[in-house]
């Protein structure tokens, strides 16, 4: 049962992704099966860092993400964007 709730709270949030409005009923449910694996990161924690491999697709469910850039040549940082939920 918990499963199943998990399951509903997470297709829930992906009909309301504009992105993904185009998708059928069933593609939502296939997608929201693969995103069963959540993973919950600490304020300050990274989630991608500039210049590695694109390889995941990540989305907020709650709270708030920092965008920075680094810039080239030094150590510092620009603020592009904050995301929140």
């Amino acid at each position: 049962m918990e499963n199943y709730k998990k399951q509903r709270g997470v297709t829930d949030l992906l009909k309301k992704v504009p992105l993904l409005k185009k998708l059928s009923d069933k593609e939502i449910q296939a997608l929201s099966k693969e995103l069963q694996k959540t993973k919950v990161y600490k304020d300050g924690q990274a989630i991608i860092t500039q210049g590695e491999p694109g390889n995941g697709f990540f989305m907020i469910q709650s709270g708030q993400v920092d965008v920075t850039k680094k810039d080239p040549g030094s150590k510092k940082e620009t603020h592009l964007a904050t995301l929140n939920v």
